[in-house]
């Protein structure tokens, strides 16, 4: 167990028997050092929770709820939208008690912003059984009734969970958050240890992973390794990958993968080398224009554009537009990438393309609860 969980652990009688100790965990918003959006009391709410995945008792059920309700409020105000793990955990504490009105808990979880919707567990609404979810939604007005009632039951009026369907619900949270510290795999600690921002314990873990692991996932290896902010060896992870792979789709994945980590080494032209090696197997995979490899590659071509010293600058600016006019989709950050690089190299009429094609790409997105009711069987 992190060293950080069993203190908190440790800390949590005193937390019980002291509510004024929970302002420690409230809902407050707060700007990063960028200037962003963030709730400065995240890092020990999700502390405290995980605390009480392995230690609750019966005299938790007011600290859980409010913990739950701290949570929504992050949810309903993040102007990134998004969930996680928090919010289904703190839901998953509270069914201990079986309480009917926390209903309006979830239902509020469930209908906080568009992520929620589509990926928040809709079996929380559901754990008390049809009828008692008809007569929640009959005896309160919510901003998301008629909607929770399409989440919870189909066009026929059918409920849309049977009671074994509903057991291995419940049981597949209780692996996923198992009470047991010895149940939770290394890679587990090593998530944990990164979401509560202990990353040196986290690095310690990985390398044991690493070390003492058969069958590495070399996917979620490299993926930690970039959280911890370990570009190098991201870079040699990316290199055994690579070698090993065996379709030009993969072969095109992995070489960009190296160039968009040695971009950030600052290696560009290292960087436009790996693009270029790969440039003739990216025409002979099908469809690469429509996905989002063939995006990717252009944005990271741009970006090298726009900071490679000449004649490397031109060539990779050349190359990213010929590419980019060949794609089905764009997106923004290929266009936000395409301005600055043509800015840079006094492009007047890419500068102008790319500003237009830009604010109609801008334009063109929809409001992140646009489409709400599509989500109702997700």
């Amino acid at each position: 167990m992190l060293a950080i969980i069993q203190a908190a652990i440790h800390d949590l009688p005193r937390i019980r028997s002291d509510q004024k100790e929970w302002h420690r965990f409230q809902y407050r918003e707060s700007k990063t050092e960028a200037g962003e959006f963030c709730d400065a009391n995240d890092s020990a709410r999700y502390l405290i929770l995980t605390a009480l995945q392995f230690a609750a008792t019966d005299e938790d059920e007011s600290l859980v709820r409010y913990l739950l309700q701290q949570e929504i409020q992050l949810l309903e105000n993040d102007p990134y939208q998004g969930y996680g793990d928090k919010v289904r955990l703190a839901s998953y504490l509270l069914m201990r008690w079986h309480r009917l009105d926390d209903f309006w808990l979830y239902a509020d979880a469930k209908s906080a912003n568009f992520d929620t919707a589509c990926g928040y567990d809709s079996q929380f609404l559901a754990i008390h059984g049809p009828e008692a979810a008809t007569a929640r939604l009959a005896s309160r007005e919510h901003h998301a009734g008629q909607w929770l009632k399409e989440v919870l039951f189909d066009e026929e009026g059918t409920f849309r969970w049977n009671a074994s369907e509903m057991e291995a619900w419940q049981a597949a949270l209780a692996d996923y958050f198992p009470r047991d510290p010895e149940a939770v795999s290394i890679r587990g600690w090593i998530e944990l240890a990164i979401d509560l921002q202990q990353l040196a314990e986290a690095k310690v873990l990985l390398e044991r992973y690493r070390l003492e692991t058969e069958e590495i996932d070399f996917y979620w290896l490299v993926f930690t390794q970039k959280q911890l902010g370990d570009l190098p060896g991201a870079l040699s992870t990316y290199r055994q990958m690579l070698a090993a792979a065996d379709t030009n789709w993969d072969r095109v994945s992995e070489s960009h993968s190296i160039a968009d980590v040695l971009f950030q080494l600052g290696d560009v032209q290292e960087a436009w080398g790996t693009i270029t090696s790969c440039d003739a197997m990216l025409d002979q995979i099908e469809g690469w224009h429509e996905v989002g490899l063939g995006r990717s590659l252009v944005e990271t071509a741009f970006k090298i554009a726009a900071v490679a010293p000449d004649p490397t600058a031109m060539e990779a600016f050349r190359w990213a537009c010929y590419r980019q006019s060949q794609l089905e989709t764009n997106s923004q950050v290929i266009f936000e990438a395409a301005v600055s690089a043509a800015k840079k190299l006094n492009q007047p009429e890419q500068l102008v393309f790319y500003e237009a094609e830009l604010a109609q790409e801008i334009a063109s997105v929809h409001s992140p609860l646009e489409g709400l009711e599509d989500s109702a069987e997700e």
